[in-house]
């Protein structure tokens, strides 16, 4: 949990600070796309392959514990940059190593917890990391805010550092302290790769099984990476949004988008854990999927108010809305993964679930940021250009996953030795 928080900080500080960035290097506001998006999200997708054989085969507290002390390394970094291309190198490194943050999380709790209660374990690590997530950007913003008052007593800057370079400086620091604590983890025995390698006679071939699975996990990932979309196109536009539109500093922005993430992906998740107890009542097997289904249709719906927002607070409970929707069916997605996975085949099945994700995201913010400049340029226009880029993905998520059920069905029925 300590470690996704830590990780989500140090990505996020950035959408905080972007218009301070963006004066400093005298930015458009596709360069601060390409930084917030491209630049993070295509090293975090062409390092996930790598990390996900990794997580398959050596120690993956160790793996976590280097990932963390660089990832750390690189966010102070990015506060010492002094152009464009520096920074864009910085944000290509934080990306490649907070690619070591969820593939061994989940395959960690996977040897955790037996199959039954894995469900109630992804879903309190998801819940426990958007806490902690939600908690450290509001007060990451009270730290920009802080920074900001004391830098303006001092002729606008500290130490010779303007207040948003002190910011990732000081955002730096917790990575250190989590290397040390990781230290003193132990490795956990990985479950059930004795029984089933034994019933298969060899080891899987990861390629087979996608090729096998090709429709059902298609269709999984497939769903869930448009769905995210949606809210990603959204999410890295927000802090801007509210200075620009509103007049917000960036401190009362980050306030602000903490608590709109912290109630929304909680209740999301809340809801859908909810959901997984009502529907295993009647069926154990397919539950999860079912509330993913409902999730995305949820999502879809909400994505659909956003151009009529005109006040922060409709803009907020729109998003908070969409945020909720979401996490429904995020909440559930890895314990799918994980039920339609070997288990020898789990990290790099999760890792490649978060690289289409990646490479996805990757695109979403620059384009928002190019509609902005070139399409919608009122006062207005941001909202607008990531309305155009979230509403298609949203509407396109539940027509995936139409079928899906019946291939989960016949997967698990094909499958009856890691079904139990």
């Amino acid at each position: 949990m300590l470690a996704a928080v830590i990780a989500y900080v140090d990505v996020q500080l950035f959408g905080l600070l972007a218009t301070e960035i963006k004066s400093s290097f005298s930015l458009s506001d596709t360069s601060l796309g390409v930084l917030q998006g491209l630049a993070l999200n295509l090293s975090t997708a062409a390092a996930l392959i790598p990390v996900g054989l990794l997580v398959d085969k050596i120690n993956r507290v160790r793996l976590l514990m280097c990932a963390a002390g660089l990832w750390s390394l690189f966010t102070l970094l990015t506060g010492l940059s002094t152009d464009f291309w520096q920074m864009f190198a910085c944000r290509v490194c934080v990306g490649a190593t907070e690619a070591a943050v969820y593939p061994p999380a989940y395959s960690l709790i996977a040897d955790l917890y037996a199959p039954k209660r894995r469900g109630l374990a992804v879903s309190i690590f998801i819940a426990g990391a958007l806490v902690g997530a939600s908690a450290a950007t509001s007060l990451s913003g009270l730290l920009i805010k802080f920074i900001q008052t004391a830098a303006t007593a001092h002729a606008g800057a500290l130490w010779g550092l303007p207040a948003w370079r002190l910011a990732f400086v000081a955002a730096a620091l917790p990575g250190f302290v989590l290397l040390v604590a990781l230290a003193v983890v132990r490795e956990p025995s990985r479950q059930e790769r004795d029984v089933e390698v034994g019933a298969r006679g060899s080891q899987n071939s990861f390629l087979r099984f996608v090729i096998r699975e090709r429709a059902l996990i298609g269709r999984l990932i497939g769903a869930t990476v448009l769905s995210q979309l949606g809210m990603t196109s959204v999410f890295f536009w927000i802090p801007s949004v509210f200075t620009r539109m509103f007049g917000f500093s960036a401190g009362r922005a980050g306030e602000w988008l903490g608590l709109m993430f912290g109630v929304g992906s909680l209740s999301g998740i809340a809801i859908g854990a909810a959901l997984v107890a009502l529907f295993r009542r009647r069926d154990e097997s397919s539950a999860p999927l079912r509330v993913l289904e409902i999730g995305v249709v949820l999502a879809a719906l909400e994505v659909l108010v956003l151009p009529f927002a005109q006040s922060p607070w409709f803009l907020a409970a729109a998003i908070t809305a969409l945020i909720g929707s979401i996490y429904v069916g995020i909440g559930v997605t890895p314990t799918i993964l994980m039920a339609v996975a070997p288990s020898d085949l789990r990290g790099r099945l999760i890792s490649l679930q978060t690289l289409i994700l990646w490479v996805s995201t990757a695109i979403t913010p620059p384009l928002v940021g190019a509609l902005s400049d070139r399409v919608f340029t009122g006062a207005h226009g941001l909202v607008l250009a990531f309305s155009a880029v979230a509403i298609p993905c949203s509407l396109l998520a539940p027509l995936l996953l139409w079928g899906a059920r019946g291939l989960f069905d016949r997967s698990r029925a094909a499958a009856p030795l890691a079904a139990n």
